[in-house]
């Protein structure tokens, strides 16, 4: 760590820039957030079990709606089917 950041951050996020969103949030401010930057974005990259993407509203029908020209990779370890679909995928 350095200054509170991690020696790999400052390697992997070089000339990144990043924030938190709390999608679970009642109030709202973070899911219209989220929504203006998938409306500007070209690509999104999610790694979010079946439960989470519904509770968010973030399956590709919906995020399509917002930016028809989206591109969304999902990835998952266990599949989009199958027995351990509904896993959660490793990692932050």
């Amino acid at each position: 760590m350095r200054d509170g950041v991690s020696r790999n951050w400052l390697w992997v996020g070089r000339t990144k820039r990043s924030i938190v969103l709390d999608l679970d949030t009642a109030d709202g401010d973070d899911a219209a957030t989220f929504r203006s930057l998938v409306a500007a974005a070209d690509v999104l990259i999610e790694n979010l079990d079946r439960r989470t993407r519904e509770r968010w509203r973030c399956s590709y029908d919906e995020l399509a709606a917002v930016n028809p020209r989206l591109v969304a990779v999902s990835v998952s370890c266990y599949g989009m089917s199958g027995p351990y679909a509904d896993r959660p995928a490793p990692g932050p």
